[in-house]
């Protein structure tokens, strides 16, 4: 039964049995795998209280092909990230890209890109002062383009014809249309001019300067609802994040 060592950011734990614990890991070199940690709820025990969603560690687990549940052996904290820890809405932000990590990505194929994006958000979203959830706004539209289903925010999809004003935006084109390239009866969001400059900066700047953007909560509910509801058209079966709903009920 061969080892295999890597580095991993825990999306989700599970109380199992009255000792032990079920992983749902992201890692560097083996994508999303599932791991037992025997012992790990006792009181004393090797991995300390360290298993817990959103931490970055380094592991050792036995691999057995065609088994999905692997067993861990060694677990190492790389970072714990305190800064969200300490505070409530960063704490949901960051249970959030978990969770919708978990939800998107099903195979066991490494993805170096989409592991240095969630740990890059962890990273912002512990460091950042102010503009947590633009964070995890930009977060939903890059792992988009990671999954294959990006945005279009340019111009008209079908024509590539500049835009302005009030757009629609074609859920299953994955884009805006004009007038003229309108489907009948096609599933449709209208974006105001200030949701897609929004939208269109989300795409674009870099995580760590989204300071100031959307200052209004109209403004905010118009473009999570956007992401709410393209991720549920490309993604069969999505569900509204439990942490999100979480966030809702104690936001003012």
């Amino acid at each position: 039964m061969p080892q295999q060592k890597t580095e991993v950011i825990v999306l989700r734990s599970v109380n199992y049995s009255e000792t032990s614990k079920i992983l749902t890991l992201y890692s560097r070199a083996c994508g999303k795998v599932s791991v037992i940690a025997k012992g790990a709820r006792n009181i004393k025990n090797r991995f300390g209280g360290i298993l817990e969603p959103a931490n970055y560690l380094e592991i050792v687990f036995y691999a057995r092909e065609n088994r999905e549940l692997q067993f861990l052996n060694q677990a190492e904290l790389i970072e714990s990230f305190p800064g969200t820890k300490s505070n409530l809405e960063k704490t949901a932000l960051a249970m959030a890209v978990c969770e919708l990590l978990d939800r998107l990505e099903t195979g066991q194929e490494p993805n170096p890109l989409l592991f240095r994006l969630q740990l890059s958000v962890l990273r912002h979203i512990n460091d950042t002062e102010e503009s947590a959830h633009n964070i995890f706004r930009a977060f939903q539209i890059h792992i988009s383009d990671i999954m294959g289903f990006r945005p279009h925010f340019d111009n008209c999809v079908g024509c590539r014809c500049s835009l302005f004003g009030k757009v629609d935006f074609d859920l299953a084109a994955g884009g805006l249309v004009c007038a003229a390239c309108k489907v009948p009866d096609a599933a449709e969001i209208r974006l105001s001019n200030d949701a897609l400059e929004s939208l269109r900066k989300l795409q674009r700047v870099h995580i760590s300067k989204l300071s100031g953007l959307l200052p209004s909560k109209t403004l905010q509910r118009q473009v999570d609802d956007f992401l709410k509801y393209y991720l549920r058209y490309h993604v069969e079966g999505f569900r509204e994040l439990k942490s999100l709903q979480f966030l809702a009920s104690i936001s003012p």
